[in-house]
């Protein structure tokens, strides 16, 4: 009996999906990046479209994020300060995806930032995890560029195109750079959506 009512609740389920009624949990996402890159203000923007001025990220926030109507991720946003990046590899365990937000007016810590971001891609247990680099802050005429940062970032050669799955010098991990403002909603929709299309 428990059986049956177990196939009528999942029914259900996957009928109020297929109408759009109920969105569907599609994994886990993880926000990394030093502090200031930006990490909390999109975790606000695409939780509940408000933007704000937030205090540095002492302890992971959590948030459940509907990127579609059918569709929605948990979200962690980690601290980007010295003592909090220690945390960073055991929060990573069970992500799905990876948002890594790179302030391209900080130009001075630019290399910390790749440094950090190279861990995380030559973590083998995260070797398969599809990755999404945001520039982000490009409202500001003092930004670096894509090419700039993707230079600055060692990631040239790694990134499989906005609609590619995998490329051939990184045939483990989808991996792209999106040049983002969030205050100026840019890019952040296309950014979000394209990591999530990459989560198996």
């Amino acid at each position: 009996m428990s059986s049956f009512f177990s196939w009528i609740l999942n029914y259900c389920s996957d009928l109020l999906k297929l109408l759009g009624l109920m969105s569907s949990v599609k994994g886990k996402i993880i926000f990394l990046g030093l502090d200031n890159a930006g990490k909390t203000t999109l975790l606000h923007k695409l939780k509940s479209n408000l933007i704000g001025a937030y205090q540095s990220t002492t302890t992971p926030n959590k948030e459940s994020i509907e990127i579609s109507s059918t569709c929605s991720v948990e979200a962690i946003d980690m601290g980007g300060h010295d003592l909090a990046r220690q945390l960073w590899k055991q929060y990573c365990i069970d992500v799905n995806g990876i948002v890594f937000i790179v302030d391209s007016m900080d130009r001075k810590r630019s290399q910390v930032a790749a440094k950090e971001l190279a861990k995380i891609l030559n973590d083998p247990d995260l070797a398969n995890v599809p990755v999404v680099i945001l520039g982000n802050k490009v409202d500001n005429p003092q930004a670096m560029s894509e090419f700039e940062l993707c230079c600055t970032m060692g990631v040239s050669h790694l990134r499989t195109g906005p609609t590619k799955g995998v490329n051939e010098s990184n045939p483990q991990r989808p991996l792209e750079v999106f040049m983002t403002s969030i205050i100026n909603e840019f890019n952040i929709t296309e950014s979000i959506e394209w990591l999530v299309s990459k989560i198996k």
